[in-house]
Protein backbone atom coordinates (compact mmCIF):
# COMPACT_ATOMS: atom_id res chain seq x y z
CA UNK A 1 0.00 0.00 0.00
CA UNK A 2 2.78 2.44 0.92
CA UNK A 3 4.64 1.83 -2.37
CA UNK A 4 1.86 1.23 -4.92
CA UNK A 5 -1.27 2.81 -3.42
CA UNK A 6 -3.17 -0.49 -3.50
CA UNK A 7 -5.19 -1.50 -0.45
CA UNK A 8 -7.06 -4.73 0.22
CA UNK A 9 -10.69 -4.45 1.40
CA UNK A 10 -9.65 -5.44 4.92
CA UNK A 11 -6.93 -2.77 4.98
CA UNK A 12 -9.35 -0.06 3.82
CA UNK A 13 -11.73 -0.99 6.64
CA UNK A 14 -8.85 -1.02 9.15
CA UNK A 15 -7.67 2.43 8.02
CA UNK A 16 -11.18 3.85 8.43
CA UNK A 17 -12.26 1.98 11.55
CA UNK A 18 -10.89 4.08 14.40
CA UNK A 19 -10.87 7.65 13.04
CA UNK A 20 -14.01 7.50 10.86
CA UNK A 21 -16.35 4.56 11.44
CA UNK A 22 -16.15 4.50 15.22
CA UNK A 23 -15.77 8.23 15.70
CA UNK A 24 -18.72 9.28 13.56
CA UNK A 25 -20.76 6.08 13.94
CA UNK A 26 -21.22 5.72 10.20
CA UNK A 27 -21.40 2.56 8.10
CA UNK A 28 -18.43 1.29 6.11
CA UNK A 29 -20.44 1.14 2.86
CA UNK A 30 -21.50 4.78 3.25
CA UNK A 31 -17.93 6.00 3.70
CA UNK A 32 -16.72 3.80 0.87
CA UNK A 33 -19.36 5.26 -1.42
CA UNK A 34 -18.38 8.83 -0.50
CA UNK A 35 -14.69 8.12 -1.13
CA UNK A 36 -15.54 6.72 -4.55
CA UNK A 37 -17.84 9.62 -5.36
CA UNK A 38 -15.06 12.11 -4.63
CA UNK A 39 -12.53 10.04 -6.64
CA UNK A 40 -10.33 9.37 -3.63
CA UNK A 41 -10.25 5.66 -4.38
CA UNK A 42 -11.54 3.28 -7.01
CA UNK A 43 -11.85 -0.51 -7.30
CA UNK A 44 -9.34 -2.72 -9.07
CA UNK A 45 -11.15 -4.16 -12.05
CA UNK A 46 -10.69 -7.56 -13.61
CA UNK A 47 -11.77 -8.67 -17.06
CA UNK A 48 -15.39 -9.67 -16.42
CA UNK A 49 -17.98 -10.59 -19.00
CA UNK A 50 -20.96 -8.29 -19.46
CA UNK A 51 -23.12 -10.69 -17.48
CA UNK A 52 -20.64 -10.75 -14.60
CA UNK A 53 -20.33 -6.97 -14.70
CA UNK A 54 -24.09 -6.64 -14.37
CA UNK A 55 -24.12 -9.00 -11.42
CA UNK A 56 -21.19 -7.21 -9.81
CA UNK A 57 -22.86 -3.84 -10.15
CA UNK A 58 -25.69 -5.00 -7.96
CA UNK A 59 -23.36 -6.28 -5.30
CA UNK A 60 -21.83 -4.37 -2.45
CA UNK A 61 -18.97 -2.13 -3.50
CA UNK A 62 -16.89 -3.51 -0.65
CA UNK A 63 -16.67 -6.83 -2.53
CA UNK A 64 -13.88 -5.41 -4.72
CA UNK A 65 -10.67 -7.43 -4.94
CA UNK A 66 -8.82 -4.31 -3.86
CA UNK A 67 -8.77 -0.54 -4.04
CA UNK A 68 -6.45 1.99 -5.63
CA UNK A 69 -6.02 4.99 -3.33
CA UNK A 70 -5.37 7.87 -5.73
CA UNK A 71 -3.35 10.08 -3.39
CA UNK A 72 -1.04 7.16 -2.56
CA UNK A 73 -0.05 6.31 -6.12
CA UNK A 74 3.73 6.30 -6.77
CA UNK A 75 5.24 9.54 -8.08
CA UNK A 76 7.18 7.81 -10.84
CA UNK A 77 6.07 5.32 -13.55
CA UNK A 78 6.56 1.82 -12.14
CA UNK A 79 8.87 -0.77 -13.67
CA UNK A 80 7.45 -2.11 -16.90
CA UNK A 81 5.41 1.00 -17.69
CA UNK A 82 7.29 1.68 -20.93
CA UNK A 83 6.99 -1.95 -22.02
CA UNK A 84 3.25 -1.97 -21.24
CA UNK A 85 2.57 1.02 -23.48
CA UNK A 86 5.16 0.20 -26.16
CA UNK A 87 3.89 0.21 -29.73
CA UNK A 88 4.23 -3.08 -31.57
CA UNK A 89 4.28 -4.09 -35.21
CA UNK A 90 0.82 -3.72 -36.71
CA UNK A 91 -0.57 -1.39 -34.02
CA UNK A 92 -2.87 1.43 -35.06
CA UNK A 93 -2.29 4.47 -32.85
CA UNK A 94 -4.21 7.71 -32.37
CA UNK A 95 -3.23 10.50 -30.01
CA UNK A 96 -4.62 13.83 -28.90
CA UNK A 97 -3.12 16.46 -26.60
CA UNK A 98 -4.86 18.98 -24.38
CA UNK A 99 -3.28 22.24 -23.27
CA UNK A 100 -4.12 23.93 -19.98
CA UNK A 101 -4.42 27.73 -19.94
CA UNK A 102 -2.42 28.07 -16.73
CA UNK A 103 0.94 26.64 -15.66
CA UNK A 104 -0.45 25.04 -12.56
CA UNK A 105 -2.45 21.88 -11.95
CA UNK A 106 -4.68 22.10 -8.87
CA UNK A 107 -4.53 19.34 -6.25
CA UNK A 108 -6.90 16.51 -7.04
CA UNK A 109 -7.10 17.07 -10.80
CA UNK A 110 -4.81 14.22 -11.83
CA UNK A 111 -6.13 11.82 -9.21
CA UNK A 112 -9.75 12.52 -10.18
CA UNK A 113 -8.90 12.01 -13.84
CA UNK A 114 -7.26 8.63 -13.28
CA UNK A 115 -10.15 7.54 -11.07
CA UNK A 116 -12.71 8.63 -13.68
CA UNK A 117 -11.07 6.61 -16.45
CA UNK A 118 -11.06 3.30 -14.58
CA UNK A 119 -14.55 2.48 -15.87
CA UNK A 120 -13.20 2.23 -19.43
CA UNK A 121 -11.12 -0.87 -18.77
CA UNK A 122 -8.79 -2.48 -16.30
CA UNK A 123 -5.60 -0.71 -15.28
CA UNK A 124 -2.32 -2.31 -16.30
CA UNK A 125 0.05 0.26 -14.81
CA UNK A 126 -0.47 3.60 -13.10
CA UNK A 127 1.32 6.33 -11.17
CA UNK A 128 0.48 9.83 -9.91
CA UNK A 129 0.52 11.50 -13.33
CA UNK A 130 -0.68 8.78 -15.65
CA UNK A 131 -2.02 5.33 -16.34
CA UNK A 132 -2.40 2.59 -18.95
CA UNK A 133 -5.72 0.84 -19.32
CA UNK A 134 -6.59 -2.25 -21.33
CA UNK A 135 -10.03 -3.14 -22.68
CA UNK A 136 -11.68 -6.24 -21.27
CA UNK A 137 -11.21 -8.08 -24.57
CA UNK A 138 -7.50 -7.11 -24.59
CA UNK A 139 -7.74 -5.50 -28.06
CA UNK A 140 -7.22 -1.85 -27.07
CA UNK A 141 -4.74 -0.10 -24.78
CA UNK A 142 -5.38 3.44 -23.59
CA UNK A 143 -2.69 5.74 -22.24
CA UNK A 144 -3.33 8.98 -20.39
CA UNK A 145 -0.65 11.05 -18.71
CA UNK A 146 0.00 14.61 -17.62
CA UNK A 147 3.16 16.31 -18.94
CA UNK A 148 4.08 18.71 -16.16
CA UNK A 149 6.90 20.35 -18.14
CA UNK A 150 4.48 22.12 -20.48
CA UNK A 151 1.22 21.45 -18.58
CA UNK A 152 -0.50 19.25 -21.12
CA UNK A 153 -2.51 16.06 -20.90
CA UNK A 154 -1.81 13.37 -23.50
CA UNK A 155 -4.37 10.72 -24.44
CA UNK A 156 -3.46 7.81 -26.71
CA UNK A 157 -5.30 4.72 -27.91
CA UNK A 158 -3.64 1.81 -29.66
CA UNK A 159 -4.69 -1.58 -30.90
CA UNK A 160 -4.01 -4.28 -33.44
CA UNK A 161 -6.64 -5.58 -35.83
CA UNK A 162 -9.06 -2.98 -34.45
CA UNK A 163 -11.28 -0.90 -36.68
CA UNK A 164 -10.19 2.72 -36.96
CA UNK A 165 -13.66 3.97 -35.98
CA UNK A 166 -13.49 1.99 -32.72
CA UNK A 167 -10.17 3.57 -31.75
CA UNK A 168 -11.34 7.07 -32.63
CA UNK A 169 -14.52 6.59 -30.63
CA UNK A 170 -12.54 5.37 -27.62
CA UNK A 171 -10.32 8.44 -27.92
CA UNK A 172 -13.40 10.69 -27.95
CA UNK A 173 -14.79 9.01 -24.85
CA UNK A 174 -11.52 9.45 -22.94
CA UNK A 175 -11.20 13.06 -24.07
CA UNK A 176 -14.73 13.77 -22.91
CA UNK A 177 -14.09 12.26 -19.47
CA UNK A 178 -10.85 14.20 -18.97
CA UNK A 179 -12.54 17.42 -20.08
CA UNK A 180 -15.43 16.76 -17.70
CA UNK A 181 -13.06 16.42 -14.74
CA UNK A 182 -11.11 19.55 -15.75
CA UNK A 183 -14.34 21.57 -15.96
CA UNK A 184 -14.72 21.18 -12.19
CA UNK A 185 -11.66 23.40 -11.67
CA UNK A 186 -11.97 27.11 -12.38
CA UNK A 187 -9.49 28.70 -14.77
CA UNK A 188 -7.97 25.57 -16.34
CA UNK A 189 -9.62 26.16 -19.72
CA UNK A 190 -8.44 22.87 -21.17
CA UNK A 191 -8.24 22.95 -24.97
CA UNK A 192 -7.70 19.78 -27.01
CA UNK A 193 -6.24 19.51 -30.49
CA UNK A 194 -8.77 20.03 -33.27
CA UNK A 195 -7.93 16.64 -34.72
CA UNK A 196 -6.19 13.60 -33.27
CA UNK A 197 -2.93 12.62 -34.93
CA UNK A 198 -1.88 9.21 -36.19
CA UNK A 199 1.43 7.91 -34.83
CA UNK A 200 3.13 6.02 -37.62
CA UNK A 201 6.75 5.69 -36.48
CA UNK A 202 6.64 3.30 -33.55
CA UNK A 203 10.42 3.31 -32.98
CA UNK A 204 10.49 7.08 -32.47
CA UNK A 205 7.44 7.01 -30.20
CA UNK A 206 8.79 4.13 -28.10
CA UNK A 207 12.13 5.92 -27.70
CA UNK A 208 10.36 9.15 -26.72
CA UNK A 209 8.27 7.38 -24.09
CA UNK A 210 11.28 5.52 -22.68
CA UNK A 211 13.22 8.79 -22.38
CA UNK A 212 10.31 10.53 -20.65
CA UNK A 213 10.03 7.72 -18.10
CA UNK A 214 13.80 7.68 -17.52
CA UNK A 215 13.72 11.45 -16.96
CA UNK A 216 10.94 11.10 -14.37
CA UNK A 217 12.85 8.34 -12.59
CA UNK A 218 16.00 10.47 -12.45
CA UNK A 219 13.96 13.35 -11.08
CA UNK A 220 12.45 11.13 -8.41
CA UNK A 221 15.93 10.01 -7.40
CA UNK A 222 17.07 13.61 -6.99
CA UNK A 223 13.98 14.45 -4.93
CA UNK A 224 14.59 11.47 -2.63
CA UNK A 225 18.23 12.51 -2.20
CA UNK A 226 17.16 16.08 -1.38
CA UNK A 227 14.61 14.85 1.16
CA UNK A 228 17.26 12.69 2.85
CA UNK A 229 19.67 15.62 2.97
CA UNK A 230 17.01 17.87 4.50
CA UNK A 231 16.22 15.23 7.11
CA UNK A 232 19.90 14.91 8.05
CA UNK A 233 20.18 18.70 8.30
CA UNK A 234 17.12 18.82 10.52
CA UNK A 235 18.65 16.25 12.87
CA UNK A 236 21.89 18.22 13.07
CA UNK A 237 20.07 21.47 13.82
Amino acid sequence: YAERGIASPSLVRELLQEQVLNRFEVGFHVVLGLLQEHKLLFPIRTALSSLEEAAASGASSSSSAGWVVSVKLPQCPPDGFDAACALEEGDSVWEVAGQFAIYYLPPGLVQMTIASLHQLGKYVKYYQQGAILESDDLTIKCLCYFALVDFRVIIRVQGRAVDRAVLVEQLKIMTSKVDEVASNFSGLELEFDKRPRVLSNRDIENARMAEMIARLQRMEGRIEHLEQSMEQLRLVI
